[in-house]
């Protein structure tokens, strides 16, 4: 359903710049990261998922508040919630 490459390409490009996490917010991209948290089912695809929303927010009221209203924290902590803690030790260092 969902390709680790494109989660990838999110991963690094939000997280430089105040107008790239606007311009993910703006065009809808954080429903697609929480839609990625929620339902996929690669486990690297969660955890960049998880990731890119937090880089997302990172710093950023508008973004912030976008991935609050796209209930992006109850995504993160189903994900946490899901994960083996003793295995997935990256995890929990991403979200």
């Amino acid at each position: 359903m969902f390709n680790i490459s494109p989660c990838d390409a999110l991963l690094g490009s939000r997280h430089s710049s105040e107008a790239n996490r606007q311009l993910v917010a703006e065009l809808g991209g954080i429903s697609s990261m929480v839609t990625c948290t929620l339902f996929a089912r690669d486990g690297k695809c969660v955890q960049n998922a998880a990731q890119a929303i937090a880089n997302v927010a990172y710093e950023s009221h508008f973004a912030g508040s976008r991935c609050m209203a796209a209930s992006a924290d109850a995504a993160i902590c189903s994900a946490i919630s899901a994960v083996d803690l003793l295995l997935e030790d990256a995890f929990l260092e991403a979200a």
